[in-house]
């Protein structure tokens, strides 16, 4: 599940890259046409004497035709100017720049002007040719990328419908079960026949097995049954089985899992809690109880600690176990339980065997008429 939700983030992060990147485009489309059509002609009185005055002081300055050309060499402004810059030379603003507005005067109504124009012309001509060029590559690119923000959108939708029904699904953060689900939460799917229990004191023996029966088939049976075992030293155990109904109909997923540890110098993890846990396609949470060891149970600060994960067990052998969702039953069985000779006591499990049965309610009820009579004993 790990795997299909990390293509579902990367594809949902190529979608959001693409998206960025067409508004960067569309924008660089777009801002070309924004232009700015002002000149000397639109000034007030005011403004166009201050205008003709800096360009003669710039002339006057620098004695570069440049700005001048560039400032009156297009559309109206010289019309605009000419006679300002006239009266500016007879009776001039400013007297130490007073032969500059007759220069000016001079080089604009020369040659100068046209000689300007043309080589904006073609200048002008070459540079419309490489910006359609690029605009056409880029209107291109905005197609394809658009093109490909749809395939990825379509993507997506179609890998969270699977996601949602035949795929494994994602195993969602454990939800303590509120007090109205544990009023009636179901201890066994079935009864099962009393085993005598091995001496407390003795943890490092395996439970035996109880004897196999012939099933009765007038009883329900449950759907999937699953067997793991840790042995102290697998650090990365983490086991997850799918249920399916009898036509490979994805029902839901369960599973067993590191918890809490501790760890030692040497790096290594003594493994203090297990959780097991059960995910229902038709509910809206995963359910999970974490299994303690017996000086992690009694510990207060660990227990506090694992309460967000889910309810607390003690690990005991032979005893059921049982997580109820909408739809689903599982029963675990501690089926074998063992700790380390090390300090705490009865806190580090060298191994620990746990066995999985799931069942469906609505074959229990159908069975039985009421499913919580049969269950509760």
């Amino acid at each position: 599940m790990s795997d299909f939700n990390n293509m579902s983030n990367k594809l949902r992060s190529i979608i959001a890259g693409l998206a960025l990147v067409c508004l960067a485009i569309g924008f660089l489309l777009g801002s070309g046409r924004v232009g700015v059509n002002g000149g000397p002609e639109n000034l007030s009185d005011n403004y166009l004497d201050l205008y003709v005055v800096g360009l003669a002081s710039h002339f006057a300055q620098t004695n570069d035709d440049t700005l001048v050309k560039h400032g009156l060499c297009f559309g109206d402004a010289l019309q605009a100017t000419e006679a300002r810059f006239a009266t500016f030379s007879e009776a001039p603003p400013d007297s130490s720049v007073s032969s500059a507005y007759q220069q000016v005067l001079s080089l604009v109504r020369g040659e100068a002007c046209s000689n300007h124009l043309a080589t904006l012309a073609q200048t002008g001509a070459a540079t419309t040719a490489r910006s359609n060029l690029l605009k056409s590559v880029l209107k291109g690119l905005l197609a394809l990328l658009v093109i490909a923000l749809l395939l990825g959108a379509l993507a997506w939708y179609l890998m969270n419908r699977q996601g949602d029904g035949a795929t494994k699904p994602m195993r969602q953060p454990s939800i303590q079960p509120d007090d109205e689900q544990k009023s009636r939460s179901w201890q066994r799917a079935m009864p099962r026949q009393e085993t005598q229990a091995p001496d407390n004191n003795d943890f490092r023996q395996a439970a035996k097995a109880t004897p196999a029966t012939t099933p009765d088939p007038s009883q329900p049976q449950p759907i999937g049954g699953f067997s793991t075992t840790y042995n102290r030293g697998d650090d990365s155990f983490d086991k997850s089985f799918i249920i399916e109904n009898g036509n490979g109909d994805f029902l839901g997923e369960c599973g067993v899992s590191i918890s809490e540890y501790v760890t030692t110098d040497d790096g290594a993890r003594n493994v203090t809690a297990f959780e097991i846990w059960l995910f229902d396609k038709n509910d809206t949470h995963t359910v999970t109880k974490v299994i303690m060891s017996d000086h992690a149970f009694g510990d207060e600060a660990t227990r506090a600690k694992l309460a967000v994960r889910g309810e607390s067990v003690l690990a005991s052998l032979n005893e059921t176990i049982a997580l109820e969702t909408k739809a689903l039953i599982i029963n675990a069985n501690v089926n074998d339980l063992v700790y380390t000779d090390t300090s705490p006591a009865r806190g580090i499990f060298d191994r620990f065997t746990i066995d999985l049965s799931a069942w469906v309610k609505s074959q229990l009820e159908q069975s039985s008429g009421s499913a919580s009579d049969m269950l509760n004993f």
